[in-house]
């Protein structure tokens, strides 16, 4: 039987998915294991353990459990947690018309991460954005369980 796991622990492990990672998540436990492309040379059949580092040797049952259990599937929800399509929305729901105005055209050209989070602050709406941002990795993720079948617990 299958784990109950925390959407909030997940979430933890997860926050946003880093390029050049790939993230399992065990179905029956929720522990999320993060394969790095230098993990991933570890993987191949020529490695000799005995020549790693210890830590890197310590972590590489893990890493191979992960990559090859049946238990651990991919965690993909990179395109809802697009950082840009998550400033956009949070830009159009912000209720003043002229800010909401300012927060998207701060989304364009170069800079507009920065720029954005400028235009924020100097609006008091930067800890609004970060629990938007939150609200909606928590909401991805919890429809990725979901889809997957994974029973979880919210915070």
């Amino acid at each position: 039987m299958s784990a109950v796991v925390s959407l909030g622990e997940v979430v933890g492990e997860i926050d946003v998915p880093v390029s050049g990672c790939t993230t399992y998540v065990n179905r029956k436990t929720g522990e999320v294991v993060v394969v790095t492309e230098e993990d991933s040379l570890l993987l191949g059949d020529d490695v000799d353990e005995e020549d790693l580092p210890d830590w890197q040797a310590e972590i590489l049952p893990k890493l191979r459990e992960a990559t090859t259990s049946e238990d651990y599937i991919v965690f993909s929800i990179r395109e809802e947690l697009d950082e840009y399509r998550l400033m956009e929305s949070f830009a159009l729901a912000v209720e003043d018309s002229e800010v909401s105005a300012r927060l998207q055209r701060a989304l364009q050209g170069r800079g507009a991460f920065r720029y954005f989070k400028d235009v924020a602050d100097e609006h008091d709406l930067l800890e609004a954005w970060y629990e938007h941002r939150q609200r909606s990795l928590e909401e991805a993720v919890a429809g990725w369980l979901e889809r997957n079948g994974i029973e979880f617990t919210r915070p």
